[in-house]
């Protein structure tokens, strides 16, 4: 039994189930300061709703398949970009790129800088992945897919992308060569 119930003089406390006028007037209350604007952006109609697509891949990292998940609808351009291993540097030839990082922080600094792309450039959709691990030459290390609108946008969201992936991933690198480790 609740208080509430053992006291007489004190009525029981409302309970809200669904849709109660206290409701609807902090809805009024926050759609009048402007905290409204996050819902108004997503429902029921959205004016602009961002697709970010991030994978970290340690076995093999497939650009054919990541573009297909970017959401090309009216968009006049998808701009791609995939990095891969090279053969040689100079004369010496590269056995292979071991690549370690963060686990847990990866994937969020990738959708972070996406999700940035997206507003900076007003590019609609990017997909975005990185391999960790042993990658062999002629093997991609690194893709990155932008649509959107128009091409201009699309390739300055692109190349941003890959400068502030290098500048802000927690990725580090081992060169492992004919010569020895780097």
């Amino acid at each position: 039994r609740t208080r509430a119930a053992e006291s007489p003089d004190k009525p029981a406390p409302k309970i809200c189930t669904g849709s109660s006028d206290m409701y609807l007037r902090v809805l009024y209350l926050i759609s009048i300061l402007g905290y409204f604007r996050c819902i108004q952006d997503v429902w029921p109609h959205p004016r602009h709703m961002p697709k970010v697509t991030v994978s970290v891949e340690s076995e093999q990292l497939e650009p054919e398949k990541l573009v297909k998940l970017i959401d090309k609808e009216d968009c006049g351009s998808v701009v791609s970009f995939t990095g891969i291993v090279r053969g040689k540097e100079g004369p010496i030839k590269i056995e292979k790129l071991v690549f370690d990082s963060w686990e847990e922080r990866l994937p969020i600094v990738l959708r972070m800088i996406a999700e940035e792309s997206i507003e900076k450039f007003g590019v609609k959709s990017v997909a975005i992945a990185h391999r960790v691990g042993t990658v062999k030459p002629m093997e991609p290390i690194v893709s990155i897919h932008v649509a959107s609108p128009h091409r201009k946008e699309g390739f300055a969201a692109c190349s941003w992308l890959i400068d502030e992936l290098k500048r802000q991933a927690p990725l580090w690198k081992k060169e492992v060569r004919e010569d020895g480790v780097l």
